[in-house]
């Protein structure tokens, strides 16, 4: 046979082989600012010691390298934009490069073969990780992200808060400085517009774009939900809908779910609030973990885009931390127009801590940030320590579950992430 002919039939051969071997769906999990120790401390406060979250039971285990390419600490658009493209680039970019290249996503990447995309957080849509995955832009500017989805349409659906940016300045609680309805937009491309629960539940897999705005700013901390009574969805209820909807594509998805709000706690060294976001997390992978077992054509990945607030753990009193009713940003809010006895009263009554004297309350009130004071005062008593009320450069792990899962072990760049979901999925990175 003809050498040129032999050639020729090795790659008929193989390359059949090669794609039945790429990942049709990949689901992204984000835990903004979720570190070793976020990960630890929720455990051991909401499971036991002994147990494990559903999203560590893996013999997959990778762990990413996080600095941005101009500094050691990166910020959360510099993540993203490394996480979602394979390259490293400046804190505050998004989705490009400091010679201002644009990077293409891996979001970008399927939907340019035909296969679905969406995004999902319980931050602002328009907050930087999301966006990352979507835009190329030289700042974070929320209100100009929300006019670059209106205009490029990158997702088949998004989920998550942040309805401010995208209803005219008319509107309630309107953060736009126009009078363009963002959401009419969407809905006369065809997306399907949802704002609650209710409505939620009711798409099917036959809604193939959606646009769900659930709350004007962020959407209610986990550990708050049962005390407000909200009627917005869980991430887990959201991941549902999405893997439904987004898999009557048959030629696959890609997902990004982010549990965004760990990133908020961190940042106010909220120690209750940050265990239960984290739990936030793991109901909504279990999602995942149900539709790989229907679809193990399917690869699923769990990830932080950097650790915030340098959590160290001492002796930690779980019980105690696991009685807390409320987050430390809601106790405050409940007690600023209080006067001392009234807080006291409520600050025990959330926290289940009976100690806390007046003199502390007075300080809260007296403190330009009153919920970090709070904070301070409630972490003295958990025996565990923030070092900062910002990102650190610590490593994140990486859990890998289902098809092609074996790539993601070992210690690499974040890029490398990248990287190595653009080779699964057998889709180009250029």
């Amino acid at each position: 046979m003809n050498k040129k002919f032999f050639l020729l039939f090795i790659v008929l051969l193989i390359l059949p082989l090669t794609t039945l071997s790429t990942v049709k769906n990949i689901i992204l999990f984000i835990g903004d600012g979720m570190g070793t120790a976020a990960v630890d401390l929720s455990r051991m406060v909401l499971l036991g010691k002994e147990k494990f979250w559903d999203f560590e039971n893996t013999r997959y285990i990778g762990l990413q390298k996080t600095y941005s390419e101009n500094l050691l600490t990166t910020d959360s658009a510099a993540a993203a934009t490394a996480l979602s493209s394979g390259h490293k680039t400046s804190n505050g970019l998004l989705g490009t490069l400091s010679d201002a290249t644009a990077t293409k996503s891996i979001l970008k990447a399927f939907r340019e073969v035909g296969r679905s995309a969406g995004l999902i957080t319980t931050v602002t849509v328009t907050h930087a990780t999301p966006a990352g995955f979507c835009v190329s832009m030289p700042d974070r500017d929320e209100l100009a992200i929300a006019d670059e989805y209106a205009e490029t349409k990158p997702f088949d659906l998004i989920m998550g808060g942040g309805r401010q940016y995208f209803v005219p300045k008319s509107s309630t609680a309107s953060k736009r400085t126009d009078n363009l309805n963002l959401i009419k937009n969407f809905q006369n491309f065809g997306y399907t517009y949802i704002s609650n629960t209710a409505q939620l539940f009711e798409l099917t897999g036959k809604t193939p774009k959606i646009i769900g705005l659930f709350s004007e700013s962020s959407m209610p901390n986990a550990l708050d939900r049962n005390y407000l009574n909200t009627p917005v969805p869980t991430l887990a209820q959201m991941t549902r809908t999405a893997l439904n909807v987004l898999s009557s594509n048959p030629k696959g998805f890609f997902l990004m779910v982010e549990s965004g709000k760990i990133d908020f706690r961190a940042h106010a060294n909220d120690t209750a609030g940050t265990v239960w976001e984290v739990n936030e997390l793991n109901e909504a992978f279990k999602e995942a973990l149900s539709f790989l077992k229907k679809d193990p054509d399917t690869l699923i990945l769990v990830t932080a885009d950097h650790e915030t607030g340098g959590l160290t753990l001492l002796y930690p009193r779980l019980q105690l931390i696991k009685s807390q009713k409320a987050t430390n940003e809601l106790i405050v809010s409940l007690i600023k127009n209080k006067d001392i006895n009234q807080s006291l009263k409520t600050v025990h009554e959330l926290t289940g801590i009976k100690d806390i004297k007046e003199e502390e309350i007075k300080k809260i009130k007296e403190s330009s940030t009153p919920e970090i004071e709070l904070s301070k005062i409630l972490n003295e008593r958990y025996e565990v320590r923030w070092s900062t009320v910002g990102h650190t450069c610590a490593n994140v792990n990486v859990y890998a579950f289902g098809k092609k899962a074996e790539l993601f072990t070992g210690v690499y760049e974040n890029t490398e992430l990248a990287i190595k979901m653009f080779s699964a999925a057998g889709v180009s990175p250029n």
